[in-house]
């Protein structure tokens, strides 16, 4: 579904324009920064016109990892799940552990950065549209690979990591690059990150992708790259191209070894028992050649050094949402981590100066200056927010919602409904005498009076004053 008439009639709200036109204005000049006011209920709907108009990556960050997927949600709803809004998770493995993060966050976690990676300076011939990620304080406190890498950029070689009809190629040598970019040799491909082959058959499921690639060989050169469905086997449609970004987000024998080994070197045992020193020097010992997928998130301040920020360009735009409380999070999650930290080295399971997976705020807000930005607030009261206003809340006062719609009818004003009991409330509307339109999604601005009725699911609504245009309704309520 998407709201997309929603947002086209917002555009006729001069003050919500000059808002989204203040804002977006920050994404290319450095160090840009400004700050919107806007009710917690229509955040969703001003960052959805907010990434409308922006002409580079957009990088939403809040306080908790449950507001950036009620955020993420709400976007999809109004904006529809065929534009590039990616949701990037915080791994649920604390630091420290020694756990394997899940291969969903995994995926959803490059999928994210390879979107923002691909459209950053590093690859913009390539981006098509400009991806939203959104994404708690603890996830844009990791570090992670650097964007070339996730951009597609082989260390090795510094070119892409494509391969093409028409190409000749070492099938040992392109297997060889799978595996180090944290591919996985399966007998068949059936999730992201794994690949197979079979005589001059190479099937891969790039990170990302929504079905696998099957590239044909005739002898050294590639004949044929089709899509394929993993259960049925059957071809979907061709391809030009495979592309493919890393698997992990942890690649050991492609990162810094000179500044992985000086990290080795200052770790101090002195607290450690023999055990856990044996433990790590073998994990060590093979952690470039062939590391252990259940550890690499254990070794994960080790081996990257990146950060969010590199993968945000002067024309891409980082919205904080409730800044203040991101930062109270982002020195909670900073002094819980030191606590972990401190409890592992007293109990002699962790060496002393053993890497961070995550920076601290100190160095986030360093990294943040040098990026566009934006402050939202959306803790507000009644008198803060001059464009949109609280909407009714209904909760089984169904005679209300007949008697308002009605009012809202005689006034010229809009009115759209996004519920979850589509045909019950439409039931009840149409016994009071009210036509209502149901459908999927709302493409294009509603008449003034109309009712729309949309599955789907909102957590607050609003209502907003228009002005005065015979042809536009006089407000709308969402």
């Amino acid at each position: 579904m998407t709201l997309k008439g929603v947002l086209e009639l917002l555009e006729h709200h001069p003050e919500h324009r000059n808002n989204v036109d203040v804002s977006s204005k920050a994404g290319g000049q450095p160090s840009g920064e400004t700050s919107v006011t806007v009710r917690q209920g229509a955040r969703s709907a001003f960052l959805a016109s907010l990434w409308c108009r922006q002409q580079g990556p957009m990088l939403v960050v809040t306080p908790r990892p449950d507001d950036a997927r009620r955020l993420h949600d709400q976007l999809l709803t109004y904006l529809g799940e065929d534009h590039p809004i990616h949701l990037l998770p915080e791994p649920e493995v604390l630091p420290y552990e020694r756990l394997a993060v899940d291969a969903n966050t995994t995926n959803q976690r490059l999928t994210a950065l390879a979107a923002l990676a691909t459209t950053s300076k590093i690859a913009s011939d390539a981006a098509e549209a400009y991806p939203l990620v959104i994404c708690s304080v603890g996830s844009a406190l990791l570090y992670t690979l650097p964007p070339e890498l996730m951009a597609g950029v082989f260390p090795a070689t510094g070119e892409l990591s494509v391969w093409k009809k028409g190409d000749r190629i070492r099938i040992e040598s392109v297997l060889g690059q799978w595996l180090e970019l944290g591919y996985h040799n399966e007998p068949v491909v059936e999730a992201p990150g794994s690949f197979s082959h079979r005589g001059g058959i190479l099937d891969v499921y790039p990170t990302g992708s929504e079905w696998p690639l099957r590239i044909e060989l005739w002898d050294d050169e590639i004949d044929t790259i089709r899509y394929f469905d993993p259960v049925s086997q059957r071809s979907i449609r061709p391809a030009e191209e495979v592309r493919l970004a890393p698997a992990r987000e942890q690649l050991p024998g492609l990162a810094d070894q000179e500044m992985v080994a000086a990290r080795i070197d200052a770790l101090d045992y002195a607290k450690c028992g023999e055990e856990i020193r044996d433990r790590m020097a073998e994990e060590l010992s093979q952690l470039t050649s062939s590391p252990n997928p259940e550890t690499l998130s254990f070794y994960n301040g080790l081996v990257n050094c990146s950060h969010l920020m590199e993968y945000i360009g002067a024309d891409g735009l980082v919205v904080l949402e409730r800044s203040g409380r991101v930062e109270a999070e982002a020195l909670e999650l900073e002094e819980r981590f030191e606590r972990m930290r401190e409890a592992r080295e007293e109990r002699g399971e962790l060496p002393v100066n053993f890497p961070s997976p995550h920076m601290d705020w100190e160095e986030f807000s360093n990294r943040l200056e040098g990026v566009p930005q934006m402050q939202l607030q959306t803790w507000v009261g009644d008198d803060e927010d001059k464009i949109f206003r609280s909407s009714t809340q209904y909760y089984g006062k169904l005679e209300d919602l007949v008697a308002d719609v009605h009012r809202y009818q005689a006034t010229n004003t809009a009115v759209v409904a996004v519920t979850q009991h589509q045909g019950r409330v439409a039931e009840i509307l149409e016994l009071g005498g009210i036509g209502v339109n149901q459908v999927d999604s709302l493409e294009s601005i509603p008449s003034p009076g109309q009712v729309f009725l949309i599955s789907g699911s909102l957590r607050d609504g609003w209502t907003v004053e228009l002005p005065g245009d015979s042809k536009l309704p006089k407000s709308l309520v969402l």
